[in-house]
């Protein structure tokens, strides 16, 4: 071995906080000559950070020497196939005048850094060369962040030379281009960087390192949740010149195992969007089926209704920059069944499976959406969208055009405070809608009211509309048709301040308020009022620490105000409006065959629900692992009034019995019951997540999550259960005060989570993800059926029944006051399982990307998921029924009720279980070229023992039916779709270039895009409408039996027979029906809006866009659920079994819209 040779000095500058080699004199080593036997090559991480300072030194330097593609990697020096032992020993601070000894060579080099090791160079022959490595390495890692919970995405990505080797040290600057804030970072030992928590927008990425020419990615778009890899090549030359390269990064997601999908501002702006409500678009995604529109169902909330990989709708969490804004029914939307805001939302993401640790409290899925900021241009937008019925086509039930108006219009504006640090952005939108629909009520017919009649009923009788329409069942009941004018009000507004404090600190507040008052006249003899405000605050905090450290703190709050009250209709006059002693709301009567009758059982209702929300995550990395770790707090308040039948209802099993004043059931609060709680609770979360780089085409996604709750209780301690509630012996004298509403199960709610992405050839274009985990759903304040099991349990809320029979004539109207003892002895129960356990689903998913071309990818995929510990809704008060020879439930005649001293009885329990399976497609091109387009294809199954929690739903299926105790229904989902497609395309055509004058303004800046939406039909339930179980009538519907050789599916597929009726039979007396729970398969619907717009420069940046939107464009009639019930109360079939009177979507609409864009 040589004699070591003084080479030259290693100098430091502490100002760039770099190092340097100042050679001696000019090397005598050509180290890239194979005739030289003993030449000290360096490894690549010193080598290829910054270049020795003389002409003289760069000139020698030999580029294919250095072919490393990571720090660890040093087998592809030259000579090739070379591999060397270091044992390095600790050298120190550099400090100018340093010796550096061992070796003469044309690459001693110095990494840029404070402290610099020596390696201890061990000479290895390999065919007769020597070949010795000299090693410099790093004590200080520089971790790169990943994402936390919020709506930003992150930047990341490699810098290497020009042979692909990793250039450690290397100066990275990130800029949004929009408000010219950037952040500097410096690449780590690997030459990897990450810039994390950084707001939706385009990005520019510039590398710089000495004795290399700059570059410059420009045009790179990141959206929410987006981890974008931008790498960076960099070439030897100087470091004032620099290349430019505009270009998108990466498509294909290598970094998670989530599966989901982007909305982008081009499709939410861009796409044919009725109602303005853009959570809609969120179907795009594979695996999410919107159950149902926005509607006004006072039961189960507002708002679209999804169903994301076979989870309940009310599973579901809507968050805005970060902030929940899932309401008291675990909802998003306000009284119109709108969510407002397409000029706030820049975009939203959909996770579906195997998000992060950081996401938590709810099974389903995640729609994360991000608002709009200021930059450093003035922007901003004013528009006008209007429709009415000119333009429209019939409804399939229209007998003529019903009148429609409705006006939507508002304004956008952005811009700096002060360029650069401070930025403003608000919007205002306005909904003004007058919508004629037409109803089809059943009501009794002339001739029914020719016979005899009770006096009392006389008056009730006569408040019935005549039929008008020629449609008759029977002799006694016909069809009456009615317009109705539903009107809606509804006002937004949103305001943002961004502050950018300093390179390492940031701040946003956003305020958000929305009023929305709906007049629904939809109902028989009255009207449903209801009126939301919906506020949300957010203030978020983002410190930044070097390259490896990011905090972000965020408050949130979310208040949510519900008033729903009935009025009696124009022009209706009513016998009396309460059979009670109370007059704040309408009674209700139910006839079995006829529309109801009188105001919803649930109004008057008063709500308001606070959640006060903290989170502080903080993302670190060491080496190959990206930590984020973190927490969340939610204080929820829920103040309510929740009613129930406070001013009676009488309900008859037939309409003979209604004329002859036979009254099968009477329900009223008992005089002194109070309505009103006050509920708190808390709810937190603690994760920790890890995004190991195993290699480097391979992440693992390790995490687990911990989410415990306090119990709900009350400020008044207001609440009471009666917690065996199977106890034939039970009375109202068991029902016990309790602080809490429930026993805590949510204490060892730990949640692990795995995944893996592998990024198969390692260049970014095929990809193979996939993961499981456990998912746990809170049962919070804001779970539906929470709300009305805290109330209406005795002692502190009382509400009793009176049934009919042989030996019990119940009086009408005045069995409240004359049959008050009896009322009150016999009370019906609403309550929930004491030790109810924690619902979760544990999920997985696997799934293929691969990048056809530039910006367009395809994708396959299978979600799984399985259900535990659902929570569903039982019946527990039926007659207690034997188990026949052949397997049948039968009560025998006389049999009394499993618990005597009760009447009707509905429980929540935890019991229920799910399974889902489903295949998914996607193809998705972002914008390039002037068109856009995603398909999306889910081919699932969805079956459980029960859909939901409450009688009131979405459906009409959800809850199990009258079967006997804890005997599951077990069956498909109602939001069990079998085929469901969604498509959308956006294309700029074309046409008028180089055109101008009145050519340039008929054909150029034309826009055309569709939005197509197909699926197969939910499953429903086909009930007997008769008692034969003779179970308690009113909650517990029972089911027929299913005819010698039918089918259990039998579809006829027409309006007037949606099913055949004779493919059921009446069970005979004592039997439950066998029929399963949703066996027949509803109506498909198909549906195919279409938009087109014209834009025209007004000068500079300002622009004019005229738009033609068309909903349902072939006009076709989508239809709803047919009338369920097969059995009139003789056992005869009803004319009207399985008859459909509505439609699920709307005839085709057009809509004029105009906007200014500046």
């Amino acid at each position: 071995m040589r004699s070591s040779i003084d080479f030259g000095v290693l100098k430091y500058d502490g100002h760039r906080g770099a190092g340097y080699f100042s050679p001696a004199a000019a090397p005598t080593c050509a180290g890239d000559s194979p005739a030289v036997e003993d030449c000290w090559l360096l490894p690549q991480p010193a080598a290829a950070v910054a270049r020795a300072q003389t002409p003289a030194i760069q000139s020698r330097v030999s580029e294919p020497c250095f072919g490393m593609s990571s720090s660890s990697d040093w087998s592809n020096l030259w000579p090739r196939h070379v591999t060397h032992r270091v044992a390095p020993g600790q050298l120190g601070n550099p400090t100018a005048g340093r010796r550096v000894f061992h070796g003469p060579t044309n690459r001693v080099l110095v990494y840029r850094a404070p402290s610099v090791e020596e390696g201890r160079m061990v000479p290895m022959r390999i065919g007769g060369l020597r070949i010795v490595a000299f090693t410099l390495s790093l004590f200080a890692a520089a971790p790169a962040p990943a994402l936390a919970q919020s709506t930003g995405g992150s930047i990341s990505g490699t810098v290497t030379d020009g042979t692909g080797g990793v250039l450690p040290g290397a100066a990275v600057v990130v800029t949004h281009t929009e408000t010219s804030v950037a952040r500097t970072l410096v690449t780590d030992a690997g030459g990897r960087y990450v810039a994390p928590n950084l707001p939706p927008g385009t990005y520019a990425v510039k590398g710089t390192l000495e004795g290399f020419t700059a570059v410059v990615r420009s045009g790179i778009t990141l959206t929410v949740g987006r981890d974008a890899v931008v790498d960076l090549r960099l070439t030897v030359g100087q470091i004032s010149d620099q290349i430019t390269v505009v270009g998108e990064a990466r498509t294909i997601d290598t970094k998670t195992a989530s599966t989901g999908g982007l909305i982008s501002t081009d499709q939410i702006e861009g796409l044919p969007l009725n109602g303005r409500s853009f959570v809609e678009l969120a179907t795009l995604t594979p695996g999410v089926q919107l159950t149902q529109s926005g509607g006004q169902s006072t039961s189960t909330g507002f708002g679209a209704k999804l169903s994301v990989n076979g989870s309940r709708y009310t599973a579901n969490l809507f968050t805005l920059d970060g902030t929940s804004l899932n309401d008291q029914y675990s909802q998003a939307g306000s009284a119109s069944g709108n969510v407002l805001g397409v000029e706030a939302v820049r975009e939203f993401q959909v996770l579906t499976n195997s998000f992060s640790a950081q996401y938590g409290h709810h099974t389903g899925g995640i729609v994360n959406a991000a608002t709009k900021s200021g930059t450093n241009t003035v922007h901003g937008s004013v528009f006008e969208f209007h429709r009415d019925d000119a333009f429209d086509a019939k409804n399939h039930f229209d007998a003529i055009k019903p009148p429609f108006q409705r006006n939507q219009f508002g304004y956008s504006l952005g811009g700096p405070i002060v360029r650069g640090k401070t930025f403003f952005f608000t919007t205002y939108e306005a909904l003004h809608e007058r919508l004629g629909a037409t109803h089809l009520f059943t009501v009794p017919s002339e001739s029914a009211r020719g016979g005899t009649v009770n006096p009392q009923i006389q008056p009730y009788l006569q408040s019935y509309p005549l039929p008008n329409d020629g449609v008759f069942f029977g002799t006694a009941r016909g069809e009456y048709r009615r317009v109705d004018q539903r009107s809606t009000d509804e006002h937004y507004g949103m305001g943002r301040i961004d502050r950018q404090l300093n390179a390492a600190n940031q701040l946003f507040v956003r305020y958000t308020l929305d009023d929305a008052r709906v007049d629904d006249p939809s109902s028989l003899v009255v009207g449903s009022r209801l009126k939301t405000r919906t506020q949300f605050l957010t203030a978020e905090h983002t410190m930044i620490r070097g390259s490896s450290f990011l905090n972000r703190v965020q408050f949130g709050f979310t208040r949510s105000r519900l008033d729903g009250v009935d009025y009696v209709l124009d022009g209706v006059t009513l016998p009396r409006t309460t059979f009670t002693d109370i007059t704040r709301g309408i009674a209700a009567i139910g006839v079995t065959g006829l529309s109801p009758w009188g105001g919803d059982t649930t109004n008057p209702k008063f709500h308001r629900f606070n959640n006060f929300q903290f989170r502080d995550d903080i993302t670190w990395n060491r080496g190959a692992h990206n930590v984020k770790l973190g927490g969340d707090a939610q204080v929820l308040q829920f103040n309510l009034t929740s009613d129930f039948t406070s001013m009676g209802q009488y309900t008859f099993s037939s309409l003979d019995n209604f004329l002859a004043g036979r009254v099968n059931q009477f329900n009223a609060v008992v005089p002194g019951s109070d309505a009103t709680r006050n509920l708190r609770q808390m709810a937190f979360g603690a994760y920790l997540q890890d995004d190991i780089q195993a290699r480097k085409n391979l992440t693992l996604n390790i995490g687990v999550r911990y989410e415990p709750a306090t119990s709900v209780t009350d400020t008044k301690n207001r609440l009471a259960q009666l917690i065996d509630f199977g106890s034939a012996t039970a009375t109202l004298n068991d029902t016990t005060k309790v602080h809490a509403l429930f026993r805590n199960p949510s204490l060892k709610t730990i949640a692990p989570r795995l995944g893996f992405a592998w990024d198969v050839r390692g260049n970014g274009k095929t990809a193979v993800r996939g993961g499981a985990g456990i998912f746990y759903d809170s049962i919070l304040v804001s779970t539906p059926f929470v709300q009305n099991t805290a109330v209406r349990v005795p002692p502190f809320f009382n509400r009793g029944g009176l049934v009919g029979s042989s030996t019990l004539v119940v009086n009408f109207p005045d069995a409240y006051t004359t049959q008050a003892a009896r009322l009150a002895a016999n009370a019906q129960l609403e309550g929930i399982q004491y030790d109810l356990n924690q619902p979760y689903m544990t999920k997985w998913n696997v799934n293929l990307q691969h990048e056809l071309f530039a910006r367009t990818s395809v994708e396959i995929g299978y979600s799984g998921s399985h259900g535990e510990n659902l929570v569903r809704q039982i019946y527990t008060n039926g007659r207690l029924a034997t188990v026949t020879a052949d397997g049948r439930l039968y009560v025998a005649p006389g049999t009394p009720l499993a618990q005597p001293n009760f009447g009707r009885m509905r429980y929540r329990v935890s019991d229920a279980t799910s399974d889902y399976n489903g295949l998914t497609a996607g193809l998705t091109r972002r914008l390039s070229g002037g068109l856009q387009a995603q398909v999306s294809y889910t081919f699932s199954k969805s079956v459980d023992d029960g859909a939901a929690a409450l009688g009131g739903n979405d459906f009409t299926n959800e809850s199990a039916g009258g079967r006997y105790l804890s005997v599951k229904d077990r069956g498909l989902s109602p939001f069990d779709v079998r085929h469901a497609l969604v498509a959308s395309v956006n294309y700029n055509l074309p046409f008028g270039a180089g055109a101008d004058g009145v050519r340039a303004l008929l054909t150029k800046s034309w826009t055309i895009g569709t939005l197509i939406r197909m699926r197969s039909g939910y499953p429903f339930s086909a009930f007997s409408g008769v008692d034969t179980g003779l179970q308690v009538q009113g909650w517990a519907p029972e089911y027929p039996d299913l005819a010698p050789g039918a089918s259990p599916n039998p579809v006829l597929g027409t309006v007037a027979h949606w099913f055949d009726p004779t493919a059921f039979v009446l069970p005979a007396p004592g039997f439950i029906g066998t029929l399963p729970r949703n066996s027949i398969i509803g109506p498909n619907m198909r549906t195919v809006d279409l938009i087109a717009g014209k834009s025209v420069g007004l000068g500079g940046s300002r622009e004019f866009q005229l738009r033609f939107e068309c909903f349902n464009l072939l006009n076709r009639a989508n239809f709803g659920t047919p009338q369920q019930n097969v059995f009139n109360a003789d056992g005869t079939i009803r004319e009207d079994a399985g008859r459909i009177t509505t439609t699920s979507t709307s005839a085709r609409q057009i809509q004029l819209g105009a906007k200014v864009v500046w």
